[in-house]
């Protein structure tokens, strides 16, 4: 079962402007001097006329779409068949939606008249006295609302806009260097934007921002905001090439495998600051998409996995792209290929350009799409989880509040229909029978019982393990407590007795041997499985036992553009009508598909990718307990956690995604995490703590997260705060200088002054070097790239005062080497001893930015007791 089993990866023809209809051809074929046709097509009332055959687009767009019907043989027409046509490879046409004439007449009227700055005024007014006063009247006529005339666009009718997607004019300059063009450029597009509008097209396809003009980045992303908000319901995709390279890198090559191969391993991240800058602006807009096009040669696999997280609903394939099997067929080198298998999952539309060109001597022109087919069909299989999550994937839950709620018959029928959690729950009750005398019965009690499946496990293992086991159910759900019921009579008989309660005020005759529940969230402990557990805990024996013993949660920072819009942007519902986001300050459970871990393994203090928060164990000795056995408070099951994170490449932090591992029995366990996962399990979607503000990382870079687990002992709450900083390290902003320069679209700002900071951070008793820093890695040139000189170097010896005097503060958590177990350290890191040694120094670092508090005292989400 592949990706998009069950559908049609929708692939989309991009038909140049060369091959379309004449501007203006209508359907209905008068030639000069001829009077305008009678004829009104059938069903057109008094609306524009409309021949049978219908336009010349329309037909071209048929034509490209559909097969034609094919003339029965006499056996398939005596059996009824029509030989009616199918459907080509083809889903949708993609074509410009102007075309030179509109060109031609708006550089007349604009580029004439638009003045730059102060500087360029004599120049422009020495134009603007070769330019009729006709003319300059013509442009402030446009600016004050014209439209387009018949023959500057290529549609005319909504009639024809079905199956059509649109590319705005290539030509519109909206990063322009020239101040009136930008301006000029702006209303262009609102207009170009009103008039797909008014056809009911649903997407516009904008070019690209111009690398070379990234001073002016800023303004091209004001206009397409301002154009998001002069329609409320068209979708605005931005066309962004997955990577820039310079003509340089590009001759340097190898002649084969040519366009696709992957370039060196290297971050290449210019082209994703790009569209970073724009959403951002934008405010992330669920009305802005990305069409990723491929036409450069793809950046290593490092630099493409930030492309999964965000809004990607176009690839824009060129048939350049593809290269000459042995038998000069097309096919995508296998770097592509491997990139294609994973987008596919978020099922795009594939653009295929340049297909008439006749570039591969085999296969003609619908061979491209033939093998994007086969390709999409070798895409990777759902695995379990996935298939079971279609229709959940990216979407935000809230948690379930097991104490305060009764679940539903769907919910427990989903957690049945895991086989994993309840052989490895059998498994871990068998061992634990196995480890106890067969000479005496063993008391039982599942705890949260729900319709029984932790009991038939618990019955098969008695079986298994031929030990005699008395089992006592407690389930405190009504509706549910009728189906154990039913289950007693039909299946159990008299070795289940049933107890309706809640498990906390639950109080048997005899003491427990072992106690089963399953209480687990995604984040381990955010259903309340530790306060639940401690309730129950006074009904086991002194050598008694839990299962689950113990769970420990586990966070990593993750990017999705997706869930950040979700829990921050209204979106509108219709013309008048917005729906209110969801709270940003409330942890979600999702299944994460959009999404991509920012952290990986290494940096100065050896960090794991997705790192530990705390553990709960069960039973725990040491809580203070009352007559009853019940805890006095719930203060004991407060934690806290600071991590810091290793970000090796540039990304935006949009929150944290939360599991959980839980150890049964023995070296029995249940795990969601993402890299030691026990199986495919369908119980837990991994838990999303939210960022309100986004967080820019810049490469090499360290997020530092703190998260608490809080309690109160008056409202009887439960819930999660939590906040980050990122921060730079003074050692790893500290490059040499390189020769071949990197363009970069966000570089700083010229400054006369701007230059080199030599931060007194000690390193091993010396002070730490530092040549030019920088959050992208190497020094700015005058393009905002690598390389030493030029006019925007940071040359100046001014020390920064923070990169002087601030020392990072760090958790106990990150104290000690790599690879040791540092939660029980107790140190941090550049605490001095009494001898005047020093334990773990720590590395100055520069603040960059830090997050507000997320949910203070429970105000947004809490659990109830």
């Amino acid at each position: 079962m592949s990706y998009a089993s069950g559908s049609r990866l929708p692939i989309a023809l991009h038909i140049p402007q060369e091959l379309l209809p004449p501007s203006g051809a209508g359907s209905l074929a008068n030639g000069p001097g001829k009077a305008p046709s009678k004829v009104i097509g059938s069903g057109s009332g008094y609306g524009p006329p409309l021949a049978p055959e219908g336009t010349p687009l329309s037909r071209l767009v048929s034509a490209t779409l559909y097969l034609p019907a094919a003339e029965p043989t006499p056996s398939e027409a005596a059996q009824g068949w029509t030989g009616a046509g199918g459907k080509t490879e083809y889903d949708l046409v993609c074509m410009p939606l102007t075309n030179g004439n509109w060109q031609e007449r708006w550089e007349g009227m604009c580029t004439i008249t638009a003045s730059a700055t102060e500087a360029e005024l004599g120049v422009a007014a020495a134009l603007a006295s070769q330019q009729s006063e006709a003319g300059r009247a013509e442009a402030e006529a446009w600016r004050a609302g014209g439209g387009f005339r018949r023959n500057e666009v290529n549609l005319t009718r909504s009639e024809e806009a079905g199956s059509l997607m649109v590319f705005a004019s290539e030509w519109l300059e909206l990063d322009s260097p020239v101040e009136g063009i930008r301006f000029d450029s702006e209303l262009a597009l609102r207009q170009e934007i009103a008039y797909a509008s008014y056809l009911s097209l649903t997407t516009i396809i904008l070019p690209p921002p111009r690398l070379e003009n990234r001073e002016y980045l800023a303004d091209y992303a004001r206009a397409v905001n301002s154009a998001l908000a002069s329609s409320w319901h068209i979708h605005i995709s931005i066309r962004i090439p997955v990577a820039e390279y310079t003509a340089a890198q590009l001759a340097a090559r190898p002649a084969t495998p040519a366009p696709g191969a992957s370039m060196a391993a290297e971050d290449r991240c210019e082209t994703w600051e790009a569209w970073n800058t724009i959403r951002q602006l934008c405010g992330y807009s669920p009305r802005l998409t990305l069409t990723l096009d491929v036409t450069n040669p793809l950046p290593s696999a490092v630099s493409l996995g930030r492309w999964t997280a965000e809004p990607l609903k176009h690839i824009f394939l060129p048939c350049t792209t593809f290269i000459p099997n042995a038998k000069g067929y097309p096919v995508l080198s296998k770097s592509m290929q491997a990139f294609l298998k994973g987008i596919f999952k978020f099922n795009p539309t594939v653009i295929l350009s340049g297909t008439h060109r006749g570039l591969h001597t085999m296969g003609g022109p619908l061979a491209y799409a033939q093998y994007v087919r086969h390709t999409h069909r070798k895409s990777a299989p759902l695995d379990p989880v996935e298939q079971y999550a279609q229709g959940y994937m990216d979407h935000l839950q809230q948690p379930l509040q097991p104490l305060m709620d009764n679940l539903e018959g769907e919910t427990y029928e989903g957690f049945e229909k895991d086989p994993i959690k309840y052989r490895q729950y059998e498994e871990a009750v068998y061992q634990a029978l196995m480890d106890r005398s067969d000479k005496v019965p063993i008391t039982l009690f599942v705890v949260g019982a729900g319709r029984g499946p932790l009991v038939a496990g618990c019955l098969r293992a008695a079986e298994r393990s031929r030990r005699k086991l008395i089992i006592t159910a407690v389930e405190k759900n009504p509706s549910a407590f009728v189906i154990l019921q039913e289950r007693v009579a039909l299946e159990w008989g008299n070795s289940v007795k049933l107890v309706f309660s809640d498990m906390r005020s639950f109080y048997p005759r005899d003491k427990a041997d072992i106690i089963v529940s399953e209480l687990l969230g995604s984040f381990g402990d955010n259903e309340l499985s530790p306060e639940c557990l401690d309730g129950v805990m006074r009904c086991l024996k002194p050598d008694g036992i839990s299962i689950p013993s113990s769970y420990t949660s586990y966070l990593a920072p993750i990017t999705s553009s997706k869930l950040h819009a979700e829990v921050t942007v209204p979106t509108a519902a219709g013309a008048t009508t917005i729906s209110d986001a969801k709270p940003a300050e409330q942890p979600y459970v999702v299944m994460f598909s959009a999404a991509h871990t920012l952290s990986a393994p290494g940096g100065r203090l050896g960090a794991e990718k997705i790192q530990e928060c705390w553990t709960f164990d069960h039973p725990r000795p040491d809580v203070v307990v009352d007559s009853q056995g019940l805890p006095y408070t719930n203060h004991h099951n407060a934690r806290s956690t600071h991590l810091t994170f290793h970000i090796p490449r540039a990304g935006v932090c949009h929150g944290f995604a939360g599991y959980f591992e839980a150890v049964l029995y023995g070296d029995v366990g249940l795990s969601i995490h993402p890299e030691r996962a026990a199986g495919d399990m369908l119980s837990w979607f991994p838990i999303f703590f939210p960022l309100m503000d986004p967080i820019y990382l810049p490469a090499n870079s360290e997020l530092d997260v703190q998260m608490w687990r809080m309690t109160d002992g008056v409202k009887r709450r439960v819930w999660f705060e939590w906040a980050a900083s990122a921060y730079l390290c003074a050692s790893a902003l500290s490059f040499p200088p390189t020769s071949s320069p990197r363009h970069s679209v966000t570089s700083p700002p010229a400054s006369s002054n701007s230059g080199t900071f030599a931060p007194a951070g000690r390193q091993g008793g010396q002070h730490a070097s530092a040549d030019t820093l920088s959050p992208r890695g190497g020094p700015w040139d005058q393009q905002g790239g690598a390389g030493g000189g030029g006019r925007n170097s940071y040359q100046s010896s001014v020390r920064s005062p923070m990169v002087d005097a601030f020392q990072s503060a760090p958790s106990p958590m990150i104290g000690g080497p790599a690879g040791q177990d540092r939660r029980d350290s107790g140190r941090m890191q550049g605490i001095e001893e009494e001898d005047g040694s020093q334990v773990g120094a720590a590395e100055a670092r520069i603040l960059i930015y830090s997050s507000k508090l997320h949910n203070p005292g429970g105000k947004s989400s809490y659990v109830g007791l």
